[in-house]
C-alpha cells in the first residue's frame, strides 16, 4: 500500500476486491451490529419500496377457479401476508459492473475502480449512512453466503443480486395462484411451492429508479415473522465511517470493530471534488495533523501548522 499522508492506495487489496458486498446503515445501528457481532433482517414489508411493502393483489388461475373461490378464498390474503411478513431480507450494495464510458468523463484506467466499488457511493451514504454521519460495513461476499447457508441450514432461503426493470410483468404473473396446487396439495403447500416458483419475482426484481443501488440480498423465509441474526465475525472485513461521522467516537468504533474480528480494515472516507478517497482510521487517531482540520475532535488543541 502507497500513503499519501494517510490516504490509502488500496487498489488490487480487499477493499477492490469484486467479491465484496457493503452496507450502509446509520451510527447507532452499526455500533449494534459490530457489539452484538451479528447483523439483523428486516421483513419484506418494512421495505421502503411500495412495490414490496404494499399490498399484492394475488388471484386464481385455471379451471377449478370456481372451486377456489368458494372454499379457499383466504388464500389470496394468506399468500400476500405470509410472503411479506415472513420473508426477511438483507440487503447490501454490491459491484457496479455496468458498461460506464469512463473515457467521455475524462476517467484514467487506474481510478474507474471508484466508480464500480459499492462503499463509494455518495447516494448510499446520504440515504442509508444517513447523509454521511454514518458507516458502511464492507463483507466477503463468499464467507458471508457459507455463513449464511450454515445459520440457517433448515430454512427456505435464497441469495442472489436483484434485477432491475422498467415494467414489472413477470411480477404480475408471479401473483396467479395455480387452483390445482391448493386443491390438490393445500394452501400451505401450494404457497410453498409458489414461493419456489417465483422467488425471483418476489425478492429480486425492482423497478429501474433502484438500479444505482446494485443490490445484493439474502432472504430467509421464517415461521410468524420471527427477528432473526445473521453472525458475522467471519465475514466482516472492513469498516468505513462517514465524512461526517463524529470524529469525538472514532475510538469507540475502531475497538469495536477489532472486538469483533481483529482482522478488520478500519477507515475514514473523504470526498475531495467528489472522489471517494480512504484514510486509515487508526493512523489519524494517532496524529489528528494527518486529518483534514475540519474532521478533528473539537476540543483538539494540538498544533495545527505545519
Amino acid at each position: 500500500m502507497e500513503f499519501v499522508g494517510y490516504v490509502l492506495n488500496l487498489r488490487g487489496y480487499v477493499m477492490f476486491d469484486k467479491d465484496t458486498v457493503c452496507h450502509y446503515t446509520c451510527k447507532k445501528n452499526a455500533i449494534s451490529i459490530l457489539d452484538d457481532k451479528q447483523i439483523n433482517f428486516s421483513s419484506l414489508v418494512s421495505t421502503n419500496d411500495p412495490r414490496e411493502s404494499k399490498q399484492w393483489n394475488f388471484d386464481f388461475i385455471g379451471s377449478e377457479q370456481s372451486i377456489c373461490y368458494e372454499n379457499h378464498k383466504e388464500a389470496l390474503s394468506v399468500f400476500d401476508n405470509s410472503i411479506k411478513n415472513n420473508s426477511m431480507i438483507l440487503g447490501f450494495c454490491g459491484w457496479n459492473n455496468e458498461e460506464m464510458n469512463f473515457k467521455k468523463n475524462a476517467i484514467p484506467p487506474y481510478g474507474q475502480d471508484d466508480y464500480r466499488v459499492g462503499w463509494a457511493r455518495s447516494r448510499m451514504w446520504s440515504q442509508y449512512g444517513r447523509r454521511h454521519t454514518g458507516v458502511c460495513l464492507i463483507f466477503d461476499r463468499k464467507k458471508l453466503e457459507e455463513q449464511f447457508k450454515s445459520t440457517f441450514e433448515t430454512n427456505k432461503k435464497f441469495a442472489g443480486r436483484v434485477e432491475y426493470q422498467y415494467n414489472l410483468e413477470s411480477f404480475v404473473r408471479a401473483r396467479k395462484i395455480e387452483c390445482k396446487n391448493i386443491i390438490e396439495h393445500g394452501v400451505n403447500k401450494a404457497l410453498e411451492m409458489q414461493l419456489d416458483k417465483y422467488f425471483h419475482e418476489y425478492f429480486f426484481l425492482k423497478l429501474m429508479d433502484y438500479r444505482d443501488e446494485h443490490e445484493y440480498r439474502l432472504v430467509v423465509i421464517v415461521n410468524d415473522g420471527d427477528s432473526i441474526g445473521l453472525p458475522i465475525e467471519s465475514s466482516l472485513k472492513g469498516v468505513i465511517v462517514g465524512t461526517d461521522f463524529p470524529s469525538e467516537e472514532y475510538g469507540s468504533i475502531d475497538v469495536l470493530a477489532q472486538n469483533c474480528n481483529s482482522a478488520v480494515e478500519r477507515y475514514f472516507i473523504s470526498w475531495q471534488e467528489g472522489r471517494p478517497q480512504l484514510w486509515n482510521l487508526w493512523e489519524l487517531m494517532k496524529d489528528w495533523k494527518g486529518l483534514p482540520p475540519t474532521h478533528r475532535p473539537a476540543n483538539d488543541s494540538r498544533d495545527n501548522s505545519g
